[in-house]
């Protein structure tokens, strides 16, 4: 279920983030999927675009909460592109509501 919300790419990361929290309205479930995606992204087990598109899903959803798995992925991130989102997204706060109506 959780791949099959992150393979649509024709929806914005605001629809996406709706869809997820339909999906998976109990908070403890969307606390286990999203340290599941985390860990997928740490694992390089996904697409670039799904691992960006995983990375505004946690800023959208609950930085405070999910920022242990946001560094995480930092840390630990191969591509320059996941490193260069979190940036924007952590130092500009602004940057998230940029792109959130954007397609992903």
């Amino acid at each position: 279920m959780t791949l099959s919300i992150l393979s649509d790419c024709d929806m914005t990361f605001v629809d996406l983030i709706a869809n997820f929290r339909r999906t998976f309205h109990k908070n403890s479930d969307q606390f286990r999927i999203c340290c599941a995606m985390g860990s997928l992204v740490r694992d390089n087990l996904l697409t670039e675009i799904q691992r960006i598109m995983v990375i505004v899903m946690l800023f959208g959803i609950s930085v405070p909460l999910y920022q242990p798995i946001i560094c995480d992925i930092y840390d630990g991130a191969r591509e320059r592109v996941e490193k260069l989102c979190i940036q924007k997204l952590v130092l500009n706060p602004d940057y998230f509501n940029e792109i959130a109506n954007n397609s992903p």
